[in-house]
């Protein structure tokens, strides 16, 4: 045979250094801890604003007085109308009166934006 056709020698690789096999799980374990004592604070955090929220929320809510009601539908009676009417009409009134009294306060608000300024070193 001749030393042209020799066959090719396997490239050399370089030793790699084993790394510990003990890091690698301490870190991916100590991150997947982190990870679940994170969810499980905010977790909760939550809960314990939901269980404060439905407190405060019944607490909150009013007590309706049955009693009070029935005697406000008793004092109404369906035939007196003229009395509704009146009440009606005066209740009319009074709102136009304070209709009133808040255009005329607008104009003078309007008339004090008017207002041009006055030399004063006179």
């Amino acid at each position: 045979m001749d030393n042209d056709t020799q066959a090719p020698l396997p490239a050399q690789h370089s030793e790699q250094v084993p790394m510990s096999s003990s890091s690698t799980p301490q870190t991916k374990g100590s991150s997947n801890t982190l990870l679940f004592l994170g969810v499980f604070i905010v977790a909760v955090v939550l809960l314990t604003g939901v269980v404060i929220y439905r407190s405060s929320a019944n607490k909150l809510l009013p007590v309706e007085n049955s009693n009070h009601q029935n005697e406000n539908t008793n004092s109404m009676k369906p035939n007196d109308t003229t009395s509704t009417d009146i009440q009606l009409e005066k209740d009319g009134q009074s709102i136009d009166t304070n209709l009133n009294a808040l255009s005329a306060d607008m104009n003078n608000v309007d008339q004090g934006l008017n207002d041009q300024p006055v030399d004063l070193s006179q």
